[in-house]
């Protein structure tokens, strides 16, 4: 049996764009990570309240590949690594549901958080050795099309 609030998963990758480059066709190999339920601390320092989010740091060295192609790209690249882990907000659920949300939101390139022992932690990509940010929204199911969620059903 695991530890509450974690887990593993496939992330797959749809609609990749790459900013400033409209044109270049983006590809993202899926990414093998472990998953934790965390508390994002950046905005709860601004409102007193704490976001609720999900890690993801990747089961192997590199977060995932990417290879780019096209005309408008500048450049291109061949399975390229993406180092580090990542945290998105989970989207509000007032119970378990069958398919949940997932942000992560611009200026995530370092993200603050606590893990379940309140131990204070940061999250952060890195390419080529430079932060980089992901910017996207997904929806989550499990394969088993149970329902989940970080609330339980009211009582």
């Amino acid at each position: 049996m695991g530890t509450a609030g974690t887990g593993e998963a496939t992330l797959t990758f749809k609609e990749c764009k790459l900013e400033g480059a409209p044109n270049c066709e983006v590809t993202l190999t899926p990414a093998k990570v472990r998953t934790e339920i965390v508390e994002i601390t950046a905005r709860e320092k601004e409102t007193g309240l704490g976001l609720v989010g999900e890690l993801f740091t990747p089961k192997e060295a590199n977060f995932f590949y990417w290879t780019s192609k096209g005309t408008t790209c500048g450049f291109k690249f061949t399975n390229v690594g993406v180092t580090g882990s990542t945290v998105a907000v989970v989207g509000p659920q007032e119970g378990e549901a069958k398919v949940g949300a997932l942000a992560w939101q611009e200026g995530n390139n370092v993200t603050e958080y606590e893990n379940a022992k309140d131990e204070p932690k940061t999250a952060q990509l890195v390419w080529a050795g430079n932060l980089a940010e992901m910017v996207a929204e997904s929806q989550v199911e499990l394969e088993s099309k149970e329902e989940f969620g970080a609330f339980g059903p009211a009582l």
